[in-house]
């Protein structure tokens, strides 16, 4: 197996863990935040030495033609904005990193090519290593503050606590410093599970009983971004499998084991789920994410030509704009500024405006359309065909997933997902049995 091959499932083993095994080891804050971002840099290291080898070599490939060239429009034209608006470059590179650090992933490993059997075993490894956490989570939720005391990450204080915020209070998040992390993680391993749970051994009992498992300990973990796409995962599942018919039928079914799910811890309101459907949850959205939603779109529709361009992602530059331009400078305190990137879209609007926007989506867009246009051919079948499905139903998930998080820069959901699809893309282009190349 290629040395780099190991490099990045090693990290993939190892993302999961992180903050855990960090917090054990006696360091300043500052090491401790700098070790935290080893993965990234490893990552942006792999994909320039193996560019330059394949440049080099002149076996240079790209996965995708129009999404690599959109990808890079959209990186140019987000350093542009920050000429245009004179905000901080510095900020703009950090904000542009924390979005793509693992996007290069498909490219690494397309290059390097594993084969069917490496990405069948990666993925034996993520779906065991959601059962893990997934175990964690429940003995946290059951276990009290002793359990939770001896899982939370490591504090941080002062200036270096605002800007590595973890979980507090009884939130569930396995070995993660953050819930979303942890929900989206486990999300990753409910899809694996459906998709590929056949091909790793088990049976129909087994899934159905592991995918109750996992969707419990979404469920208890609090996050409604990842327990409600975690429904419609399932929904997207048998819809690629069986059609909108067998969906149909299922509803009534899904409806009422949800309802009897809702119900089973209404007493704690931070994890009562249909507390979205009541008038006072409406009230707070309306204060909070629907709220800001609104007045940031109003604002943002009357700011003439930013409405193209954006503002820039330097949240200090926002302040001072908005401050001086429609004086609501309590829109931007230290609290507000994590709830307005909740709503991601919406943000990567506001940063980049519409143009850097489409750019964005436009590489998303064609990534998916490769996906279809291989999902087409005749000789995609077996694992081939399951990665795509798993591919498809993930990337749809990023829509609502980032209506109310910035999943895009999870670092774990994002890490499995560009890992993930790299592996497909790598596989399908390497011969399959019957001796035949699928062509990018």
């Amino acid at each position: 197996m290629n040395r780099s091959v190991y490099l990045v499932f090693l990290l993939g083993f190892y993302l999961p863990f992180e903050d855990f095994i960090l917090k054990w080891f006696p360091m300043p804050e500052k090491a401790y935040l700098i070790l935290r971002q080893a993965p990234d840099a490893l990552v942006l290291s792999l994909a320039l030495v193996i560019f330059l080898k394949s440049v080099f070599e002149s076996r240079l490939s790209v996965v995708s033609k129009k999404s690599s060239f959109f990808l890079l429009m959209f990186m140019g034209f987000a350093l542009l904005t920050v000429v245009i608006n004179n905000s901080s470059l510095i900020t703009a590179v950090l904000s542009l990193k924390a979005l793509l650090r693992y996007v290069f992933l498909v490219y690494i490993l397309c290059w390097i090519k594993p084969s069917e059997k490496q990405a069948l075993a990666f993925i034996k490894v993520v779906i065991a290593l959601a059962f893990v956490e997934a175990t964690i989570g429940n003995l946290q939720y059951i276990g009290g503050d002793a359990v939770l005391e001896f899982f939370r990450p490591r504090e941080l204080s002062g200036e270096m606590g605002i800007a590595f915020t973890t979980v507090t209070g009884d939130e569930v998040f396995g070995t993660m410093a953050y819930t979303i992390s942890y929900a989206s993680f486990l999300l990753i391993g409910l899809v694996f599970l459906f998709v590929f749970g056949t091909r790793v051994g088990l049976g129909t009992a087994a899934i159905g009983a592991g995918a109750a498992y996992l969707f419990a300990a979404i469920l208890f973990s609090g996050s409604r971004a990842a327990f409600l796409s975690a429904i419609i995962a399932g929904g997207l599942y048998i819809f690629f499998k069986r059609g909108i018919r067998v969906v149909f039928y299922l509803t009534p079914g899904i409806l009422v084991l949800l309802f009897v799910l809702l119900y089973a811890d209404k007493g704690n309101t931070s994890r009562d789920f249909l507390f979205f459907l009541s008038p006072q949850y409406l009230d707070n959205l309306e204060s909070q994410r629907l709220g800001m939603v609104r007045i940031f779109l109003d604002y943002l529709t009357s700011a003439d030509r930013h409405l193209l361009y954006g503002l820039s992602p330097d949240k200090q530059f926002l302040t001072d704009y908005l401050a001086m331009n429609y004086r609501m400078p309590y829109l931007f305190s230290e609290k507000m500024l994590k709830a307005f990137e909740d709503v991601y879209w919406l943000a990567l609007l506001f940063y980049y405006g519409i143009i850097g926007l489409s750019f964005f989506a436009l590489t998303l867009y064609y990534l998916y359309k490769k996906l279809m246009a291989f999902n087409l051919l005749a000789d995609v079948d077996g694992f081939r065909k399951d990665a795509l499905l798993a591919c498809r139903i993930l990337m749809l998930l990023l829509i609502p997933l980032n209506l109310v998080n910035q999943t895009f820069e999870v670092r774990q959901f994002s890490f499995y997902l560009w890992a993930f699809m790299g592996l497909t893309f790598s596989v399908l282009s390497q011969p399959n049995g019957k001796g035949t190349v699928l062509k990018r």
